[in-house]
């Protein structure tokens, strides 16, 4: 039985040839689709997104594009590079005051947490609230690693050099560490170069509480002939991880080394 529907594409096929077969097959249940890709998407060549996003800056009501100033290549887009201009500027600070001053150079850096910032530079550290109004320091590391019970070790009266905090929010704690060594060379061996053993002095802050609620310390033998100089630190859910160049003391560069430090050890103040 034709239908009305098939009956009007009949009429209209006969009118237009071949123009427009494709509706009626629609109409009979004979669709064009779907057409499915089943393939990997990273198996399609990637679009340059740098002329794709001339033609969408050209849209109505859209601003110019700003231009390009590198010359067009046929490499592979670079997504790295920057062609515009931030649209906006950084916000400005909630809070500003002075930090301390001095060192030299003062190998600044700083931890905020909950209720506290802790600022280090070479060779001491300083705690502020959060309103910026100073609780304790500026303070020595090595008066903090002498003070009872010391370290015994180069933590306590040594040379000490690139501190560094964080603050754990995970376990809510406060970490400071610094490099120290005994000492120097007497003149007049020149030049002056470090005298082992070397260490990494470790401090993290029993409670969440860096002012008053105590420090657990530890004094890391990092090498007895190589300087672990610049360490860097981070943390991590079971360990506090760290790097440090290793010099030799007239040769110069040796290598890097990666210490993973037990966390919980360091959180309980356990040996």
């Amino acid at each position: 039985m034709i239908t009305k529907k098939l009956l009007s594409c009949l009429i209209f096929l006969a009118i237009s040839s071949l123009i427009l077969p494709s509706l009626c097959l629609a109409e009979s249940g004979q669709g064009l689709g779907p057409f499915t890709f089943e393939g990997d998407l990273r198996s399609l060549p990637l679009a340059d997104l740098r002329a794709q996003s001339q033609v969408e800056a050209l849209r109505p009501g859209s601003p110019l594009p700003a231009p390009i100033t590198s010359a067009p290549s046929a490499a592979p887009m670079d997504y790295l590079i920057q062609f515009n201009l931030p649209i906006a500027n950084i916000s400005i600070p909630i809070l500003s005051f002075p930090g301390m001053p001095g060192g030299n150079p003062p190998d600044t850096n700083g931890a905020v947490g909950p209720n506290h910032f802790i600022q280090n530079i070479n060779v001491s550290f300083e705690i502020w609230d959060k309103t910026g109004t100073i609780l304790a320091g500026p303070t020595a590391f090595t008066t903090l690693f002498a003070s009872p019970p010391a370290t015994g070790t180069p933590c306590d009266s040594g040379f000490l050099s690139d501190p560094i905090v964080l603050y754990d929010a995970q376990a809510d704690r406060f970490i400071m560490t610094i490099l120290a060594f005994p000492g120097f060379d007497a003149p007049p061996a020149l030049p002056r170069t470090p005298t082992p053993p070397f260490y990494e002095c470790i401090a993290v802050s029993k409670t969440s509480d860096p002012v008053n609620g105590g420090w657990h310390k530890y004094a890391l033998l990092a090498d007895n002939a190589l300087l672990n100089d610049f360490p860097k630190l981070s943390v991590w859910p079971d360990a506090y991880y760290m790097s440090a160049n290793m010099f030799v003391r007239t040769d110069g560069f040796s290598n890097v080394r990666v210490w993973a430090i037990d966390k919980s050890t360091l959180l309980s103040g356990a040996g």
